[in-house]
């Protein structure tokens, strides 16, 4: 798949930042969600960099395209998942990162399960954050959303972003979030162009990736036996217990397909973004997911 033209410069195009000790054993990357940029991991940062870890640990954080301190034109298509599996891969390359712990929020999280399928040796973990495969609600599945209700976010965004960001925002990361939370993210969504940002939107709430989450636990899984540490979860699901995006059931969902292959792990606090509304319960649930 043609990847979209970047220049000779990819780090640079996505604002790519490695911290920590270059000859770590382990490498971190931490991949944003819709509407935020690599700022959604400040508060995580510093707790992962000065955690204790046998052989040292770095962190890779970037940009996806379009988010809103990306300064280059970038137009979404219904295979935005796998252009951006295949951007992570082509990163992940150019840095020479031969093994990592992906931690991807929101729509990171599949686009990371459809980079491990393509490269699996490049992964030894996945930490899904606010993970969902599919949206929409199909018998038998529970997404969260009524095909109604996608037309009225689409119609809401396409006659009034910034109005809508608001609203979103303040939805999204919680009710009982700080303000501050909440301004961060309302700044970064509505920092995106619009007609960008309603594409995105589109192509994310239209999704359907179920049937390749139980094919990338299996590839990991495989990957364990040929050398890798077994005997501990491949993929870890890190879910709020209310999160306007992604109900519990989508969690309940994913441990079903996951099976003995993943953990999921419910935080007892609220909203889409608990990097922001509660870093602190967040950086600990991290932390263990880090760990096991």
């Amino acid at each position: 798949m043609q990847l979209p033209s970047f220049g000779d410069d990819l780090v640079n195009a996505l604002n790519v930042r490695v911290l920590g000790e270059d000859d770590a054993d382990c490498t971190i990357v931490l991949a944003h969600g819709f509407g935020c940029t690599q700022s959604l991991w400040d508060e995580v940062l510093p707790s992962l960099l000065s955690y204790p870890v046998e052989g040292g640990m770095r962190v890779m954080v970037f940009d996806w395209p379009g988010s809103a301190s990306t300064s280059f034109d970038f137009a979404p298509t219904s295979r935005l998942y796998h252009v951006f599996a295949d951007l992570l891969v082509s990163l992940l390359q150019e840095l020479e990162i031969r093994s990592c712990i992906y931690v991807g929020h929101s729509m990171s999280a599949m686009i990371g399960c459809l980079a491990a399928l393509t490269e699996p040796a490049l992964f030894r973990k996945l930490i899904l954050v606010g993970a969902s495969p599919r949206y929409l609600n199909e018998e038998a599945y529970y997404g969260g959303f009524e095909q109604d209700d996608l037309n009225n976010l689409f119609d809401a965004m396409a006659r009034d972003f910034c109005g809508w960001a608001e609203g979103f925002a303040r939805a999204v990361v919680g009710t009982d979030a700080p303000d501050v939370a909440v301004r961060k993210f309302e700044s970064t969504l509505s920092g995106m162009q619009p007609d960008t940002a309603l594409a995105m939107a589109k192509a994310i709430f239209l999704s359907d990736f179920r049937s390749d989450i139980g094919s990338v636990a299996k590839v990991l899984d495989a990957g364990s036996q040929n050398g890798k540490p077994s005997g501990t979860a491949n993929i870890v699901v890190l879910q709020t217990e209310k999160d306007l995006a992604v109900p519990l059931l989508v969690s309940d969902y994913l441990k079903m397909v996951l099976g003995d292959r993943g953990r999921v792990e419910v935080l007892q606090v609220e909203g889409h973004l608990p990097q922001l509304s509660a870093p602190e319960t967040f950086n600990s649930a991290l932390r263990r997911a880090l760990l096991e």
